[in-house]
């Protein structure tokens, strides 16, 4: 009976056996000691001569030289992670450090058949982040602001492929000099670590594209807002109607368009006529000239608004892209840039015409149920 029993269980036990096997192999934790106890295994850390570079941005790829390491079986960072992204050969390893790997000092262990073990120590340093530029056009020698996260960690940049002097940094502003010769492109950062991160958009280079509208000199006053204190928008330089009793004006830092400032504003009731909510600002102009009016624009809850220009000393409005009533659709997610061409000649130069123009944006019209809009960066500038 005895025997019996016996033979039945031996199977069961060679099964459990070698279930712990495979288990063990499969996700590589019994490779720190091989089939051997712990304490059993051989330092081969002088195998490793190199680490390039010694500080790097998670996702970033590192390089370890030396010899005899083209066998590694398994890479572990930390204490649980095991690296699978790496390519191994006798003098060589390159591998991708995990995007998710904690700041600060990181170990590795390299393990190598039987029990042969490495240990290599590198450090994690935070991913440099752009968030937002200003100016978006600069000429050579012109100061450019870089908002973001972690920007102590830069230590190179360029533009369009040119490389610029980095006039300060702080871990969340840094400045640098538009350089000489440069191209429009897109802003490169370079880490201490040898990563480069880049601007989602391309500054416009003046010096090399004098050309382009936003290089040419503007006409107008305070388009950018930069020249009102934050708060409530009365009395701001250039601009008239930003506050009332139909609508509240505000000038704002809150996300921009360029330069620091924008203005917000509400509407708090609906007035029956067009120009009861009428922002507006006046420049002067050359009665034989053409002029290209362009703003940005983002709103929610108002879905549209009417832009337009009164050509001359007298009324005579001529709306946006020519439409009638020339409403625009603006929406709270992107700025949306609203542009078109003005000849003024006809008003500016006809009886009473006083040589200069009124861009006005009203707010109030049929079907307008209200809400807020931002506007930034109005540029007239001559274009003929």
């Amino acid at each position: 009976m005895k025997q019996l029993i016996k033979t039945k269980m031996m199977p069961v036990l060679a099964a459990v056996a070698i279930f712990s096997l495979y288990s063990c192999e499969d996700d590589g934790s019994d490779k720190l000691t091989g089939s051997n106890p712990a304490g059993n295994a051989v330092d081969v850390s002088n195998r490793i001569t190199g680490v390039s570079p010694e500080s790097v941005g998670g996702g970033s790829t590192i390089t370890l030289t030396g010899s005899n390491l083209g066998d590694v079986e398994l890479i572990r960072l930390g204490e649980s992670t095991w690296i699978s992204d790496y390519e191994a050969t006798d003098s060589s390893i390159e591998l991708v450090v995990p995007s998710f790997a904690p700041i600060g000092m990181n170990d590795l262990k390299l393990i190598f058949p039987g029990n042969d073990r490495a240990d290599v120590t590198f450090e994690v340093i935070p991913n440099p982040s752009i968030t937002y530029y200003t100016p978006k056009a600069a000429s050579d020698g012109q100061e450019v602001t870089v908002l973001g996260n972690n920007l102590s960690f830069v230590s190179a940049i360029s533009v369009g492929g040119t490389d610029a002097t980095i006039n300060s940094v702080t871990d969340s502003q840094l400045s640098f000099t538009m350089p000489s010769g440069a191209s429009s492109g897109a802003i490169v950062m370079t880490t201490s670590s040898g990563s480069t991160i880049e601007s989602e958009s391309e500054i416009i280079a003046c010096t090399a594209d004098a050309g382009s509208y936003e290089c040419l000199t503007v006409v107008n006053t305070n388009g950018s807002f930069e020249e009102s204190a934050l708060g409530a928008a009365d009395g701001v330089n250039g601009w008239g109607g930003l506050n009332g009793s139909l609508a509240t004006g505000e000038i704002t830092d809150k996300d921009p368009y360029d330069g620091f400032n924008c203005v917000k504003i509400t509407v708090n009731d609906i007035g029956a006529n067009p120009w009861n909510i009428q922002p507006f600002t006046s420049f002067p102009v050359d009665p034989t000239a053409t002029y290209r009016v362009s703003i940005m624009a983002k709103g929610t809850g108002i879905v549209s608004a009417d832009f337009a220009t009164d050509e001359g000393g007298s009324p005579g409005y001529g709306r946006y892209d020519g439409q009638s009533p020339g409403e625009v659709e603006v929406q709270y997610a992107d700025w949306t840039e609203i542009s078109w061409e003005v000849s003024p000649s006809s008003e500016a130069t006809s009886s009473g015409g006083d040589e200069s123009t009124r861009f006005a944006i009203s707010l109030s019209y049929a079907d307008n149920i209200g809400g807020t809009i931002y506007l930034d960066n109005l540029r007239v500038v001559k274009v003929n």
